[in-house]
């Protein structure tokens, strides 16, 4: 075969007298003996263009795109086309799906929707060959079952299958085809003829269900329902960071199925464990029972923090040192900074499913913590307190344990954390409540200097004991306490000089 005879992708003959060079002749050798050479960029001596073709070392190549990624394009841009409108239609749905749930509505802890983005649907259609099948955007796109997604959260495994009942009874009409739908909203059908609980390629179960909105205007739009536990909202997260985001070659794969499947039997066991507690400890929205029932989930979650890091602490060193008292103080701290309006059963819940998330995570107790900067802060309470924990960090180990689980929980970067922290201490012995007796006597502007000041020498005594008991609740309420009689003090002087501060707190 002469060098005009070779077929694209194949390096030409060469006579054993040929003038190329001997790097050349060598590297043609290699190719002949079965070796692979790669560069990553061609020379250019080593680039030819013929006519419609161009050849990279033996890999023959068309100019242009494969004609499957003119689908993929014009599919992306008639989805953005129709996003206002499918916009529209998702919020609907989420109002649609909150109305039919509304009998069990206590069992929801929201409901998220969404239309597909252009990077998702590009993926979709080259992961599931669907330019094979398809051959317009329109074709795609009224065939793509997750054009808008719904998904529905729910405390517990069980509650998805009383959701998904109190669905079907919802849904109680039926059309010529068998779909379901409410008298009330005939334009929204749902498949429910599927057996539920679906199994999924990972052989977990879904609650996954088929839709169809007909509106006035355009095609009929699809959309796909699912109701999840938070359980598998975890789940989905983990198997999506480890392996829809890891497209790499993963060795050990026996291994990592294992690991995988180790952790979702950790995260129903957590689920099993909340649901019993849910059933025993009840919401009481009044009364002497409430401060009892703060208590108990105060109690419960101390336990799941302790639990999970004495784990990693055992797994870590080999041993543990005890920290329940931290436990309890992290516990206290997460309950207040996460109240705004929610249950206090589904924060712990939530608060549970992360600290068994989290638990699925190697932790290491040994390295060093680092902060993103130096603390400080324009209040003398928050700096004195601020600069004596950067102080022993990393020095004393029960300061570096307690920070070392606070900044694992919390969801902002180190210093953030120990800072709100801290602004959790002062606003705790600032309160107006504390202060309330001195409003009427002092000037507002007196009595914030003498507060500041008397919080000065507050963080000061704390900092002077060197130990970390002193953010134990016992001894915050001690001092609380303290306060409170020093502003009584204050008040009772009637005219003394509003500056003058104790000796001691």
């Amino acid at each position: 075969m002469t060098e005009t005879d070779a077929r694209p992708g194949m390096l030409p003959k060469q006579p054993a007298d040929a003038s190329a060079p001997a790097a050349q002749r060598s590297e043609i050798k290699a190719v002949r003996a079965g070796a692979k050479l790669y560069r990553t960029t061609p020379p250019e001596n080593q680039r030819r263009e013929n006519g419609a073709r161009m050849q990279y070392r033996g890999v023959a190549m068309e100019p242009g795109r494969l004609e499957l990624f003119k689908l993929t394009d014009a599919t992306t841009e008639l989805l953005e086309q129709w996003r206002p409108r499918l916009e529209d239609i998702a919020t609907q749905l989420h109002e649609y799906m909150m109305t039919a749930l509304k009998p069990r509505e206590e069992m929801v802890l929201g409901a998220q929707s969404r239309v597909k983005a252009a990077a998702s649907l590009r993926q979709k259609i080259l992961r599931k060959s669907m330019y094979k099948r398809y051959h317009s955007a329109q074709e795609v796109l009224d065939n793509l079952s997750d054009l808008v997604g719904l998904r529905v959260e729910c405390r517990f495994l069980d509650d998805e299958g009383v959701l998904f009942d109190v669905l079907r009874k919802f849904a109680c009409a039926h059309d010529k085809d068998g779909f379901s739908y409410s008298p009330r909203f005939g334009h929204i059908k749902l498949d429910l003829r599927q057996a539920q609980p679906q199994t999924q390629q990972n052989g977990l179960p879904i609650y996954r269900i088929d839709g169809w909105y007909s509106g006035q205007e355009g095609a009929p739009v699809r959309f796909e329902l699912q109701i999840k536990a938070l359980v598998h909202v975890f789940w989905a997260e983990v198997e999506h960071e480890i392996i829809y985001k890891n497209n790499a070659y993963l060795l050990m794969d026996g291994f990592m199925k294992s690991m995988l499947n180790s952790t979702y039997d950790h995260l129903k066991l957590v689920d099993s464990q909340l649901h019993t507690i849910y059933n025993t400890i009840q919401v009481q929205s009044e009364g002497a029972q409430s401060g009892i029932r703060n208590g108990a989930l105060e109690l419960v979650l101390a336990k799941g923090i302790s639990d999970m890091f004495f784990k990693k602490m055992q797994r870590s060193l080999g041993f543990t040192i005890d920290f329940k008292p931290s436990c309890d103080v992290l516990s206290r701290y997460i309950l207040r900074r996460s109240r705004g309006g929610m249950n206090d059963l589904n924060i712990v819940t939530m608060l549970f499913h992360r600290v068994a998330y989290i638990g699925s995570l190697p932790l290491d107790f040994e390295s060093p913590l680092k902060l993103e900067r130096p603390f400080a802060s324009d209040i003398k309470f928050c700096d004195v307190l601020g600069k004596y924990f950067e102080s022993r960090l990393n020095v004393d180990y029960n300061w570096n344990t307690f920070f070392r689980m606070l900044f694992v929980l919390e969801p902002g970067n180190n210093m953030d954390d120990m800072a709100e922290f801290i602004k959790m201490l002062y606003d705790r012995f600032a309160s107006e409540e504390i202060f309330a007796p001195l409003y009427g006597m002092w000037k507002v502007s007196e009595i914030q200097q003498y507060r500041e000041k008397l919080l000065g020498m507050l963080a000061e005594s704390m900092v002077s004991e060197d130990d970390i008991s002193i953010i134990y609740e016992s001894n915050l309420k001690r001092r609380e306490a303290r306060l409170v009689e020093v502003v009584e003090e204050a008040r009772r002087s009637m005219g003394a000089e509003p500056l003058e501060l104790p000796k001691w707190l």
